[in-house]
């Protein structure tokens, strides 16, 4: 597979929202474990997050500060973003980035 180069701006907002997934894994989530993938497939980039740490109610939690700035990044480069979590049950977050090559 070609190697996907997504240009400057567009790093530096990945590399942003994936440092609030994991300072708020570290502050709030009690995890053991903690997955980061980034999947390459054309015409997006997938990344995928995953703790197993004690969850929350996904819709008391969402619109808070800590998770707004995640979702206000991935608007601003065009992409989606799911957050599925409950208490007990760790926290699963998809995005969806378009990319042009």
């Amino acid at each position: 597979m070609d190697r996907v180069n997504p240009d400057y701006e567009v790093s530096i907002h990945i590399y942003r929202i994936i440092q609030e997934a994991l300072n708020n894994i570290r502050k709030h989530a009690e995890a053991d474990h903690v997955f980061v993938r980034m999947i390459p497939s054309h015409p997006h980039i997938i990344l995928k997050i995953q703790d197993n740490g004690r969850g929350f109610d996904a819709d008391e939690v969402l619109d808070e500060k800590r998770i707004r700035g995640m979702k206000e990044r991935v608007r601003f480069i065009d992409g989606h973003i799911s957050i599925e979590s409950s208490p007990g049950n760790g926290t699963e977050i998809h995005i969806r980035l378009n990319f042009k090559l």
